[in-house]
């Protein structure tokens, strides 16, 4: 594969997914934050230079930068103080203190920080969901795409191109629903009619067989092309994008646990590199679907891993609240700052490492 080629299935992919997931995270901290009245001075998507930008009625910067790896939300008197015009720190007064993100009680703060994980893996449920529920509302057409040479199809006269429309006069509406009345008849003779270039047609299905579970067609030697678009009910598909979002949130957990135990090597963590390869693999094998259940599956893994108890991370500053409710106070800046700087040492440290065993797998 050419240069352009690699950069189009592996790294596009892999930037708009990113772009994705961060922008959902950032804006369940956004959504809840303006919610609560407290004031964001900037919603960036990226880093680096700015772009291109806008501000809103409420005064929020809404801006794209350079560096799509990231982006931040930056709220009003996230400490004591702010700049005046001339740049000079000054204590908060008591009206911007009222919209100051540091002088909102806990459980508005808490309630911002859990916002962005809580969104993301909302989202990849949402998209699982949707997933399931495309299946039941584009449904595989019972139009022929290709007849085997020599099958009880070919045999019985059925040309590419047909549509069947019916099974021993019961109408046909998809090719599931012409599996099912093929695997009910039993191998017994069947009447099909189709319709071929506008004009319909009575054949005849003899001396056939009924394929294994999910081949039915395939066993009297046609493949199917096309769909049919029908309404269905959203709830069967919401309900299973719920199970399947808590299933691999469980699994998730309990593989992280596994690796901080040593029972699994750390081997199996994915950094960039990896997951980029990951993604360009998805989009080539399943194509746009396969983008979007990677999209959902990852966003719900961000959502989970910014949940953990690590300084930096979401879960870190929910411990730090925490401490403060017990304590009746604060931690101090200096703490908080030296725990910070700890947990940003770790994750650099941690980031180093799989990426150094993504790019050892791509040696290989």
């Amino acid at each position: 594969m050419s240069f352009a080629g690699t950069i189009l299935l592996y790294t596009l992919p892999f930037l708009a997914l990113v772009f994705v997931i961060i922008v959902v995270h950032e804006w369940g901290h956004f959504w809840v934050a303006r919610r609560l009245g407290i004031k964001v001075e900037a919603f960036s998507m990226g880093f680096g230079p700015e772009l291109f930008g806008w501000v809103d009625r409420y005064g929020t910067r809404f801006k794209l930068c350079l560096l799509p790896l990231g982006g931040y939300v930056k709220m009003f008197g996230e400490g004591d103080r702010t700049r005046d015009a001339s740049g000079q720190m000054r204590p908060l007064n008591a009206m911007e203190r009222k919209w100051a993100y540091a002088f909102r009680p806990v459980s508005h703060r808490a309630a911002v920080v859990v916002a962005g994980p809580l969104v993301n893996i909302i989202f990849g449920a949402l998209l699982i969901s949707a997933f399931f529920y495309s299946k039941d509302v584009m449904v595989p057409a019972a139009i022929v795409a290709s007849v085997e040479p020599g099958s009880p199809a070919a045999q019985a006269g059925i040309l590419p191109d047909d549509r069947i429309v019916s099974f021993n006069g019961v109408d046909v509406e998809t090719a599931f629903s012409l599996a099912r009345q093929l695997q009910e008849a039993a191998g017994a003779d069947v009447v099909l009619s189709v319709v071929r270039n506008g004009e319909a047609a009575t054949l005849t299905l003899t001396d056939y067989s009924i394929g294994a579970s999910g081949k039915i067609l395939s066993g009297i030697g046609i493949e199917t092309t096309g769909h049919v678009w029908r309404l269905a009910n959203p709830l069967p598909a919401l309900t299973t994008g719920i199970e399947c979002t808590w299933t691999f949130i469980e699994s998730n957990a309990a593989g992280l646990m596994e690796i901080a135990s040593g029972l699994r090597p750390m081997a199996e963590l994915a950094g960039p590199i990896g997951i980029a390869g990951i993604t360009g693999e998805n989009v080539s094998t399943y194509g746009f679907f396969g983008l979007v259940m990677l999209t959902a599956l990852l966003s719900i893994n961000v959502g989970v891993i910014n949940l953990l108890p690590i300084p930096v991370l979401d879960g870190g500053h929910l411990v730090f609240m925490g401490i403060e409710v017990l304590r009746g106070k604060p931690l101090s800046a200096r703490v908080v700052k030296f725990c910070s700087i700890g947990g940003l040492c770790a994750m650099m440290v941690l980031l180093v490492l799989v990426t150094g065993h993504d790019l050892l797998k791509l040696a290989i």
